[in-house]
């Protein structure tokens, strides 16, 4: 059996036209907005969200998130930090340590920009999934969330 690896096309190469099916957009979609709102119910309702844990690993995830990231503002994310290419050389060796330790590590998640607003257009970015974990047990652990508990 061979294994065959993606490639960048070559240069001139054409390639075939893809189409996103709208059906798992939608489920996607779906998904999405039920974890968002059942997140933010947590973090709402919690009384006191430096104690709330997301994961069985929110230890190791936010000792190694501090580690390679020990002065990332969390408060207010920098979406363009994140996904420029230097961002996404750090991101990306970090996320690839959960891949067998977070299931669907990768899933894209709605993570709020501000964490003292509720989900909104303005307020929403898409993220994979341990980013969200990572940030939001970072926010958590932080008293970053506690803004949000009180106003609300």
């Amino acid at each position: 059996m061979s294994v065959v690896l993606p490639r960048a096309p070559q240069k001139g190469e054409v390639l075939p036209e893809v189409e996103n099916n709208p059906d798992i957009e939608k489920q996607w979609v779906v998904k999405a907005v039920k974890q968002s709102e059942v997140y933010f119910k947590m973090i709402t309702t919690f009384p006191d969200t430096t104690k709330l844990k997301l994961t069985p690993i929110d230890d190791e995830i936010h000792f190694e998130f501090r580690a390679v990231f020990p002065d990332m503002k969390v408060d207010v994310i920098d979406e363009n930090a994140m996904k420029s290419a230097e961002g996404k050389a750090i991101w990306g060796p970090f996320m690839m340590r959960f891949k067998d330790r977070i299931v669907d590590f990768n899933f894209l998640t709605m993570l709020r920009v501000k964490s003292n607003e509720d989900y909104s257009e303005e307020n929403t970015i898409v993220v994979p999934k341990i980013q969200f974990y990572a940030i939001e047990v970072a926010r958590n652990r932080e008293g970053k969330n506690k803004n949000i508990t009180a106003s609300s």
